[in-house]
C-alpha cells in the first residue's frame, strides 16, 4: 500500500497483454492498492468508460484503446516526457516576436510507418502544399538532422501537436521544453493524457483545434493563429513558463516533485464511479442442466424507447473470453450502431467483469465444460434474449469471426419479413459415388474434437446410409442466421421437452455445427416455419473484393475485421455523415 510504481510500459497494465507479463498478471489484484504513475491517466479513462457505457453513449475518440483496464484506481499521469534533452528555452514575448519560424511540425513518414487508429490522416494534413505555401515561414517536414530539429523547434512561435498512436504525443513535452506554444489537434488529450492534472491544465498554455475542423481545412485553422491578440499570447507564454517548472524535473526552479507528491496524495483517495446499471445474476435451465449466469441490467431496456419503425435486431455473438480484441473490433466496426450481445461460456467471472461493466453487452454463463459446449451456447443465447429482451423483432446468431452488413440485412428484412433466414441449412447438395452409383447427398462439414486437425465431410445419401469423405472442398453456403421473435419464442418454449437437447449438450466426437443443423431443422419443423437462404451467400476473406454481400466468415482476426469495415466505408463514403466519419 505504500509503494509507487512508475510504469516502464503502459502495456504492462492492460489485461489483454497479461500473457506477456505473467508475474504481473498473477499478482495484479495486489496492485489495486499500489499507486501507478503513467504517461496517461488510467483512473480518468476507467471512470469515463464506466460512465459512458452506463448511459449507453459512445465514448469519444480513443476509447477503443482502453477497453479493458486493470482496476488501477490509484493512478495518475505525468504525461509523455520530452524526446530530447536540449536546453530548456524560457518563454518570453520578446523571443516569440523574434522567432525565425511561425510554425514547427515534423513527423515520421506515415506511408512507411502508419499511425494507429486513423491518426495518419491528421498527421499528414499539414504536408499539403497549399498549407505550407500559404503560411508565414515555417519548419514543416519529415527529415532534418537532430541539431536542426533542436534549432528549429526553439526558434518557432507555435508547435503543432497532433494525436499519434494514442491521444497524446511526445511533441507536447518537446514544445514545452522549447518554450514554443503548443497547438493541439487531439480532442481527448486533456481527459486521457493531461499531465499532473491537479497542478496543470493544458487549456492554460495550449491552443486546441478540433480534429474534424483541422481535417476539413487545416490551412484556415492554422491561419487563425495569426489573429491571436498580444495580450492572449503573453498570458499563454506565462502559463507555459509555469508548465515548464511543473513538468520538467531538470528545471532550475522545478516544481515537479511537489506537484508529483500532490498528485500522489490525491490518488490515494480516488474511487471509480459506479455504473448506473447493475450486474444481475440468475440461472437458466436447458435440458437437465441449470446454468448460472450474470448480465448487465441495461439489457432489459434494449429497444424500450425505440422510435424508428424498422425491424429491431438483436445480434448474439458467440465468443471466448480470451478473444477480447475480436469483440472490440466488432463493437467498433459492423456492430457499432447496433445492439449486440456477446455470449461467453468460458473463463472466470473475474476475467470478464470489467468488460461487462464497461460495455454493458456481455452475458457470462458459468460452469460449462468444453465437452458440453456443442450448440449449448446458442441455446443459451436464444433463451436469454427471449427471457430478458421484450422489444425485438429478430435475433441474429453469429460468432466472433463473422462480419455482417447489418444495415443491408435490416433493409432486406423490412421489405420482406422472414421467420428463419440465412444459413438455416448448413448442408449442401453434392453428387457422391457409392458402390458405382451416384447419389444426391447432403454433405456436412464436421471437425473431430479429439483430433482438431482432421476435417471430414459426413455424407447422408438418399437411401439413408452415410459415409465420410476426407476432403476439404465442399463449403457451406452461409454464415449465421436470423430467426424471428415468433420462431425464437416457439423454439425456447420447447427446450425443456425436446429429445434433442440432451444430445446437444452431451459429450460428442463431432462439433456443434452438425447438431446445430439438425436441431434447428427439427425446431423449424415443430414451429412450422420455413428455412430461407435466398439472398444469403457465404464468403470467406475473398469477400473483401465483393461489392455486395450480407455476411462473411473471416480468418485473420481483428485486423481483417477492420479491413472489411474500411472497405465498407469506402464503398458507402457518400452516405456517411461528418459525425460518422
Amino acid at each position: 500500500k505504500n509503494h509507487v510504481i512508475v510504469s516502464l510500459h503502459w502495456l504492462s497494465f492492460k489485461d489483454r497483454y497479461s500473457a506477456f507479463f505473467p508475474a504481473l498478471s498473477r499478482n495484479y489484484k495486489k496492485l489495486q492498492n499500489v499507486t501507478v504513475v503513467q504517461s496517461y491517466d488510467p483512473f480518468a479513462v476507467l471512470n469515463l468508460m464506466k460512465t459512458y457505457s452506463a448511459v449507453d453513449k459512445n465514448i469519444p475518440g480513443y476509447h477503443h484503446l482502453y477497453p479493458f483496464e486493470l482496476p488501477l484506481t490509484k493512478a495518475f499521469s505525468v504525461g509523455l516526457m520530452p524526446g530530447n534533452t536540449s536546453t530548456i528555452q524560457q518563454p518570453s514575448y520578446h523571443a516569440f516576436k523574434n522567432s525565425k519560424f511561425f510554425l514547427f511540425y515534423h513527423s515520421r513518414h506515415s506511408d512507411k510507418q502508419p499511425f494507429a487508429f486513423e491518426s495518419s490522416k491528421y498527421r499528414d494534413a499539414p504536408f499539403n502544399g497549399t498549407v505550407v505555401g500559404n503560411l508565414p515561414p515555417s519548419s514543416i517536414g519529415h527529415d532534418i538532422s537532430p541539431n536542426e530539429w533542436v534549432d528549429h523547434v526553439q526558434s518557432s512561435q507555435f508547435c503543432l501537436v497532433i494525436r499519434g498512436d494514442d491521444p497524446s504525443s511526445h511533441s507536447l513535452a518537446n514544445a514545452i521544453r522549447a518554450g514554443c506554444i503548443p497547438v493541439i489537434v487531439s480532442d481527448d488529450y486533456e481527459e486521457y493524457a493531461g499531465p499532473l492534472k491537479s497542478s496543470l491544465s493544458l487549456k492554460d498554455f495550449c491552443i486546441f483545434i478540433k480534429e474534424a475542423d483541422f481535417l476539413h481545412d487545416p490551412l484556415t485553422e492554422l491561419q487563425k493563429l495569426l489573429a491571436i491578440k498580444k495580450k492572449h499570447i503573453i498570458n499563454l507564454l506565462q502559463w507555459l513558463e509555469m508548465a515548464q517548472r511543473i513538468m520538467l524535473p531538470d528545471h532550475l526552479n522545478s516544481l515537479f516533485v511537489p506537484a508529483f507528491l500532490k498528485e500522489l496524495q490525491l490518488a490515494q483517495n480516488r474511487t471509480v464511479s459506479q455504473a448506473i446499471f447493475e450486474i444481475k445474476s440468475n440461472s437458466m435451465k436447458i435440458g437437465h442442466l441449470s446454468i448460472p449466469y450474470k448480465y448487465p441490467s441495461r439489457m432489459e431496456q434494449i429497444f424500450a424507447n425505440r422510435t424508428d419503425q424498422g425491424p429491431a435486431i438483436i445480434t448474439v455473438v458467440m465468443s471466448k473470453f480470451k478473444e477480447i480484441d475480436q469483440r472490440h473490433a466488432i463493437r467498433n466496426s459492423w456492430a457499432h450502431n447496433h445492439e449486440v450481445i456477446f455470449i461467453l461460456t468460458d473463463g472466470m467471472w473475474e476475467d470478464v467483469e470489467n468488460e461487462c461493466i464497461q460495455y454493458g453487452n456481455v452475458v457470462w454463463f458459468d460452469g460449462i465444460s468444453k465437452m458440453q459446449e456443442g450448440m449449448l451456447d446458442t441455446l443459451l443465447a436464444f433463451s436469454f434474449v427471449e427471457l430478458h429482451i421484450q422489444f425485438y423483432d429478430y435475433v441474429l446468431k453469429m460468432d466472433d469471426k463473422g462480419f455482417v452488413y447489418l444495415d443491408d440485412a435490416r433493409s432486406l428484412l423490412s421489405k420482406n419479413s422472414q421467420e428463419y433466414w440465412g444459413i438455416c441449412d448448413m448442408l449442401v447438395l453434392a453428387n457422391w459415388q457409392k458402390e458405382g452409383v451416384y447419389y444426391e447427398a447432403s454433405v456436412s462439414r464436421i471437425r473431430n474434437t479429439f483430433n482438431g486437425d482432421t476435417v471430414f465431410d459426413l455424407i447422408y445419401t438418399e437411401d439413408g446410409s452415410k459415409d465420410t469423405l476426407e476432403v476439404d472442398e465442399i463449403k457451406p453456403h452461409g454464415l449465421g442466421y436470423f430467426i424471428s421473435h415468433h420462431f425464437n419464442k416457439c423454439l425456447t418454449s420447447k427446450l425443456s421437452s425436446s429429445k434433442n437437447v440432451s444430445r446437444l449438450i452431451s459429450k460428442s466426437v463431432v462439433n456443434g455445427v452438425f447438431y446445430d443443423v439438425l436441431f434447428m431443422k427439427e425446431m423449424a419443423k415443430k414451429c412450422k416455419v420455413q428455412c430461407n437462404s435466398s439472398g444469403w451467400e457465404w464468403y470467406d476473406n475473398a469477400a473483401l473484393s465483393k461489392t455486395e454481400f450480407i455476411a462473411a466468415d473471416i480468418q485473420g482476426g481483428r485486423n481483417m475485421i477492420c479491413k472489411f469495415w474500411d472497405a465498407q466505408k469506402e464503398r458507402h463514403v457518400g452516405e456517411w455523415t461528418k459525425d460518422n466519419e
